[in-house]
């Protein structure tokens, strides 16, 4: 329901009453009103920047909500905190930045701030370290060099920007001309992933292709020799993920879970390797500033695989979250700052917890000031609130309402 208001303000001078008037119309609405939906941002910005080229960000926002249809939002972009010279595109999102020698060896601290049409706005708080030259791309799995023909070939390319970039990838022959479609079948998907429906025994001498998604005159090529055989046999399985290029904060726990798939589902896997279990949880406290470098293992019924990762430490403190309490009505509004120190004065983000999502009633928190709203309360509950800082070190408090 809509609600037209007046606002007037005056002053009296020499015995006469100046005022001006401002109308203004307030719509109230349902706590599951499209209205309160705040639009948030999916895409990953790149970690790393390089002196002299160009920083290139496309971001990417969503208001979630399945049953709207997402093809007609329309966002603004503002850069609330920046580097000098950064530059975000209003109606596009897209950033830009060309790091000068002044910035090699800082981090850079960037708030994001999307505007839906409604208003209702989403943040993004990210870091930037800047380097001195360009890190290449690296592939992190180890492709295999033969494939039975009697199985689809389905190969995935795992490559990692140490920058955080976005990837995408072509495939040619070894000497960069395109695949003859009319007798090799062998193709690369978006994802990375080599495909070929009914492999034909051969040796196929290729080019893998690996470019920057949001600027593909950076470019680099794998060369890889498949063959495939008309015998068949286990391939070994691979990595899907590790902590590659990750940070870990001295005398507090890291933990990653390690994933791996087959190709061939030749068995369960199994994970050995220093501080990982076989389900491949890697757990580690360091004790040191320094960095360390981890191999770790998965193996099938007969086959075995190896990555490598390096975790650099870091002095870091974790946030602190202050007890938190607070009351109100059944039905009544309530809005309560959540008050969170960090210690090593840096950037935190806010979020709500496992358990929050269950919470009905238009139960929300800012990402960057950390004020809790709860629009519809119905009954006394825990929240689980988490304060986070750039080096994703965390710390959660249950506050209870």
């Amino acid at each position: 329901t809509p609600y037209d208001m007046t606002l007037t303000v005056s002053t009296v001078q020499a015995g006469v009453t100046l005022s001006s008037d401002l109308d203004f119309s307030i719509a109230v609405v349902g706590s599951d009103s499209p209205h309160l939906l705040r639009p948030e941002v999916i895409s990953t910005p790149p970690s790393g920047a390089t002196v002299g080229k160009e920083y290139v960000y496309n971001a990417e926002a969503v208001t979630l909500r399945p049953s709207q249809n997402q093809a007609g939002r329309q966002y603004r972009w503002y850069l609330d905190e920046a580097p000098q010279g950064m530059e975000v595109d209003e109606t596009s999102g897209r950033i830009t930045w060309l790091p000068e020698a002044s910035d090699d060896g800082t981090t850079q601290f960037v708030t994001l701030r999307v505007v839906d049409e409604l208003t209702a706005m989403g943040i993004q708080r990210f870091a930037i370290e800047t380097f001195p030259i360009d890190r290449p791309v690296e592939l992190v799995n180890q492709l295999p060099n033969a494939w039975p023909a009697s199985l689809p070939l389905s190969l995935p390319v795992f490559a990692r920007d140490p920058d955080g970039h976005a990837l995408s990838y072509e495939l040619t022959t070894a000497t960069d001309l395109p695949l003859p479609s009319d007798s090799i079948g062998m193709s690369i998907n978006e994802n990375g992933t080599i495909e070929w429906d009914a492999p034909e025994a051969g040796i196929y001498p290729i080019k893998i292709w690996v470019y920057e998604s949001d600027n593909p005159s950076v470019r680099y090529d794998f060369n890889h020799t498949l063959e495939i055989s008309s015998n068949d046999f286990n391939l070994a399985p691979y990595f899907v993920s590790a902590p590659y290029g990750q940070t870990a904060s001295k005398d507090h726990l890291f933990s990653f879970q390690l994933e791996a798939a087959d190709y061939d589902m030749a068995g369960a896997l199994t994970f050995s390797g220093p501080n990982v279990s076989s389900s491949g949880l890697f757990e580690w406290t360091p004790t040191t500033i320094d960095s360390q470098t981890f191999t770790v293992t998965v193996t099938d019924s007969t086959r075995s695989s190896n990555t490598t990762f390096s975790l650099s430490v870091i002095e870091n403190s974790a946030p602190d979250l202050e007890d938190q309490s607070t009351s109100t009505g059944i039905g009544r509004a309530v809005q309560y700052q959540v008050e969170a120190g960090e210690p090593d004065q840096e950037p935190l983000t806010f979020s709500l917890g496992d358990g929050a999502a269950n919470i009905d009633g238009g139960l929300f928190i800012d990402p960057i000031s950390g004020e809790l709203t709860w629009l519809e309360p119905d009954q006394t509950r825990t929240i689980p609130v988490i304060a986070e800082d750039i080096h994703g070190l965390k710390m959660i408090q249950t506050m209870t309402m």
